[in-house]
């Protein structure tokens, strides 16, 4: 639903204000923005970062500040729909940042939010930063984390195996071995038409 031109302006000036309050590293300012329903949530462009309600969001957002030398966001095509109190946003971003040690990223980004008219002013009570990426590099991606996963498992069951044949018991001076019973042969099983051996 297309929002009325009074909501968007408002809308966007909450956009500019938290990219400004970005660019400033500005904790207090950045979080005025925010509801503080303890139901909030917040999802960044890390597989951690992800915030429920304001305290956890303010303690991310502290240690992504206090990491960076330089941040700033930058919006590109931006949509606001709106429905009386409750409004929604999505926009193409771009994420620059600069942490101390590593060279600077510019990251291309896309942000889906909602916000909530509450008391006379508009305040995020959802947002959800992603970035873009070829679906062919990521199935890439994840069959080798798959494959890594199995080399992994197979180490451990190799070197679990090792240490077993370490601890076995050496057999008794004198004592001759059993044979071992001679097995029966394995019965062959009729499953429709084909015959499968246990």
């Amino acid at each position: 639903m297309r929002a009325d031109q009074e909501t968007k302006e408002a809308v966007n000036k909450i956009l500019e204000k938290m990219a400004q309050a970005i660019t400033a590293k500005d904790i207090t300012a950045y979080m005025r923005l925010f509801a503080k329903d303890p139901n909030m949530l917040t999802v960044g462009l890390e597989e951690a970062e992800m915030s429920i309600g304001a305290n956890q969001l303010q303690t991310r957002m502290q240690e992504t500040f206090k990491e960076a030398e330089t941040i700033s966001l930058k919006y590109g095509w931006t949509t606001v729909k709106g429905n009386g109190p409750v409004a929604w946003v999505a926009s193409h971003p771009t994420y620059n940042i600069k942490k101390k040690g590593q060279e600077a990223l510019s990251l291309s980004t896309r942000l889906t939010g909602i916000l909530e008219k509450i008391d006379g002013n508009w305040l995020w009570v959802q947002m959800h930063f992603s970035m873009a990426r070829n679906i062919h590099e990521a199935v890439a991606d994840a069959f080798k984390k798959i494959e890594a996963d199995k080399a992994k498992e197979a180490e451990a069951a190799q070197a679990a195996e090792a240490e077993g044949e370490e601890a076995a018991p050496p057999a008794e001076a004198g004592k001759e071995e059993e044979p071992a019973e001679e097995e029966a042969p394995a019965k062959e099983e009729e499953t429709g038409g084909f015959y499968e051996l246990p």
